[in-house]
């Protein structure tokens, strides 16, 4: 009898393999052997997009939203190993509604033992009183994340002790995402990579209680942060911009270079007053990109 070719392949080539098919197809290939079996359920990454949603006969996109719902819970529920990555895709993001605070958060709360890597973009948040935080996250972008009716902690029950790479996106002209961010910075002690890029709300009227905020904030005994590299993007010069740039300056004693690329160029006044803010690292350097006036 001829020997069963696919039975007798390596393991690391049957993950190459099963890395390169979509969640559905790789499901399939438990058919293939026994060595096959339950094998997709052990796949770090995990990409859910518009394939793994089964075409409703009747095409009402409600139904197809279900489906695809129902995919995502019974996929991590037969998952047995770690995971490290999960993305929903672009065409993932169009099935489902990012802003369903329940589906979100209940992911979430599944994946924060072993997630590695984590990119929210475009969603309502909610976390749960009981929720702790990511121990094993080593990478976290957030953009356009909208926080529900929660009380931002100064820190996080448990900290993210393994997060080196920070991405986010904050207005600054909102007290509730200043102190989110400042929460996760003060959660992140060992965190090195950090990008920071403003977000105006056209219809913002917060701007002097966040300068009070800043007081206060310059006015508390805080630790020191170990950041490297840090990218502040997207700012038009706001008190409060500065104030933050201000901030990672004093408390980043091994920063060894801080990028600076606004919206719109800064008038030379706001130009010294950001070389002049004082830096606890001497070998730090600010880098200013400006904008192309071509």
């Amino acid at each position: 009898m001829e020997s069963d070719r696919i039975s007798c392949l390596p393991d690391h080539i049957i993950d190459q393999i099963l890395s390169h098919l979509p969640i559905k197809d790789a499901g399939r290939t438990s058919v293939l052997s026994s060595i096959w079996r339950n094998k997709w359920s052990t796949q770090p990454d995990l990409v859910f997009d518009k394939q793994c949603a089964p075409v409703a006969t009747s095409g009402l996109p409600s139904v197809i939203k279900i489906k695809f719902l129902r995919m995502i819970d019974h996929v991590l529920l037969l998952h047995s190993g770690p995971i490290n990555k999960v993305k929903i895709s672009d065409s993932g993001r169009h099935i489902i509604d990012m802003n369903s605070v329940a589906d979100i958060d209940r992911w979430i709360l599944h994946l924060t033992k072993s997630l590695q890597g984590l990119k929210l973009y475009y969603c309502w948040l909610k976390p749960p009183t009981t929720f702790e935080g990511f121990r094993n996250l080593k990478s976290l972008k957030l953009k356009q994340i909208l926080l529900a009716d929660v009380v931002v902690p100064v820190k996080l029950p448990t900290p993210c002790i393994n997060l080196t790479s920070l991405s986010v996106c904050i207005n600054f002209n909102d007290l509730k995402e200043i102190s989110a961010g400042l929460c996760l910075l003060k959660s992140s002690p060992n965190l090195q990579v950090l990008g920071i890029f403003a977000r105006l709300e056209k219809h913002a009227d917060l701007l002097t209680p966040v300068s009070y905020c800043w007081e206060d904030i310059f006015s508390e005994p805080i630790m020191s942060f170990k950041l490297e590299r840090v990218m502040v993007g997207d700012i038009s010069g706001t008190k409060s911009e500065l104030d933050f740039i201000r901030f990672i300056l004093l408390y980043s004693p091994v920063l060894e270079k801080m990028t600076v690329e606004p919206v719109v160029n800064f008038t030379s006044e706001l130009m010294t007053e950001l070389i002049r803010f004082r830096r606890v690292s001497g070998q730090a350097e600010i880098v200013y990109l400006a904008k192309d006036s071509s």
